[in-house]
């Protein structure tokens, strides 16, 4: 059963994953990325846990289906051959350890329960609503990964 709690709904930016980037684009993200692991300062942001794809339940969005373990393309995601768009995530985990910047301020310890909700999607699984772009006719595709 989920838990009661109170909703605070909040209009964030974020970017795509990395496989969505033309390749020059992701390359130079990545080559920044290698330059910020030598220095220092561990709080500088990382692009895949900080700015893109943010985690917990989301309505629209960039999706983080190729994200996670799906051996499948951005091909698969078509609907009469028009491409899907992310309607709706719900998440088992509002967040994870590579979630710093996405984390609520008041929940910046690492004790607190990343679940809030208590909603398991199977077994920590997420579970995405997808609508076709080409008809809002047409039924959302569900993915549950």
């Amino acid at each position: 059963m989920p838990e009661p709690c109170v909703l605070h709904p909040e209009q964030v930016i974020e970017y795509p994953a990395y496989h969505e980037l033309d390749d020059k684009l992701a390359e130079r993200i990545i080559s920044r990325e290698r330059e910020l692991l030598q220095s220092p300062d561990e709080k500088q942001p990382g692009y895949r846990g900080d700015l893109s794809i943010a985690p917990g339940w989301k309505v629209g969005g960039w999706s983080a289906f190729f994200t996670f373990r799906s051996p499948a393309g951005p091909d698969e995601l078509r609907c009469c051959g028009a491409p899907l768009e992310p309607l709706l995530t719900i998440p088992s985990d509002e967040w994870d350890g590579d979630s710093r910047s996405w984390r609520p301020i008041t929940e910046e310890d690492e004790s607190v329960d990343h679940t809030p909700t208590q909603v398991e999607i199977g077994r920590g699984y997420t579970l995405q609503v997808y609508r076709c772009t080409a008809s809002q006719e047409h039924p959302p595709v569900t993915i549950m990964q």
